[in-house]
């Protein structure tokens, strides 16, 4: 099962491509989930424009499914890493992202995509979730899968506020 979710924001794609690759934004975004920002780099590839961003989360398991309770308790690890393209000639950028939660053996492959709109970027999430536990995991995917809609909605709502207190 596939997932695609969208959304968009008032304000051009370079400033949204670079608050989703500033740590502070990430540390942010990490506490107000009740987590941590453990580990983060953001390194240009090339002179291009395109970035790699690595981070490490720490997020508490009361935050999972119910389904996904019984397998972690406490503080989960979440490794993300996004490589970003360099501006399109019409300011797009893609990020080909993957998400790992090791102790729960869920790995997302996902395609981010910032379009600039005339009101500002269209952000466009699609991608995939497996889920590495016997019996249960097709259940945990099929279950994470329609979440993306919120995650995308709340990371949205993160970056308006982050570029407004600016």
């Amino acid at each position: 099962m596939a997932f695609t979710e969208s959304t968009e924001l008032p304000f051009p794609v370079e400033e949204v491509f670079a608050v989703l690759t500033d740590e502070a934004f990430n540390r942010s975004v990490s506490e107000s989930l009740g987590g941590e920002l453990t580990e983060f780099s953001a390194t240009p590839q090339g002179g291009d424009g395109a970035t790699l961003v690595s981070m490490t989360r720490t997020v508490p398991a009361a935050k999972l499914p119910e389904m996904a309770k019984r397998f972690v308790k406490g503080q989960i690890s979440v490794q993300q890493q996004d490589q970003w393209s360099t501006a399109s000639a019409e300011g797009a950028r893609t990020a080909s992202m993957t998400v790992t939660v090791p102790a729960g053996k869920v790995t997302a492959d996902v395609t981010q995509v910032l379009e600039p709109t005339e009101k500002g970027t269209r952000i466009t999430v699609s991608g995939s979730v497996t889920c590495g536990i016997p019996f249960a995991g097709a259940k945990i995917a099929q279950f994470a899968e329609p979440q993306v809609g919120r995650v995308v909605n709340r990371q949205a709502r993160e970056v308006k506020a982050w570029i407004q207190s600016r």
